[in-house]
């Protein structure tokens, strides 16, 4: 009985959390055919892109669509954790985690929309966190609300 409860309590210790800035209210529409285009400044990959965004790079309308990440391993000392003996039963040892800022926003009309996504994961004797996979969640969940918040009309700025 307790090695089914230790089983599945150390399969749930290496779950990745999500948390996202602003949180979504609402699940995001297929209906809603808003469209944006513009002349996008962007340079990273094409898939975080989104979808909402039409990219004419004769338009006047400036679109600018950035994003920041940082990595936070917190790690402890390896020889401090060397003497905690609930390691070895998968007792998580610290927690990374990948956090994601950043904005769309238009140049011309100095409208903007802000989002921040936190990706976590314990790292455990027997698993560490993979942070590429981390950051692909991250980036996925930060254009996720980009998307959200540009179809619920969520711009900051003048109207």
């Amino acid at each position: 009985m307790f090695t089914k409860w230790a089983l599945i309590l150390l399969i749930l210790m290496n779950c990745v959390s999500v948390k996202v800035k602003p949180i979504e209210k609402q699940i995001l529409s297929n209906e809603n055919n808003q469209k944006l285009e513009g002349n996008l400044l962007y340079s990273g990959n094409q898939d975080y892109i989104p979808k909402f965004i039409i990219k004419n790079p004769s338009s006047k309308n400036l679109i600018v669509y950035e994003y920041t990440i940082s990595y936070e391993p917190t790690d402890p000392s390896d020889f401090a954790v060397l003497f905690n003996p609930l390691i070895f039963f998968g007792f998580p040892i610290e927690n990374h985690r990948v956090i994601i800022k950043g904005s769309l926003s238009l140049e011309n009309h100095s409208k903007k929309i802000d989002s921040e996504v936190i990706v976590s994961q314990y790292r455990i004797l027997y698993n560490t966190p993979d942070y590429s996979e981390m950051r692909k969640i991250g980036l996925i969940e930060f254009k996720r609300n980009i998307e959200f918040q540009f179809l619920n009309k969520n711009f900051q700025g003048e109207d």
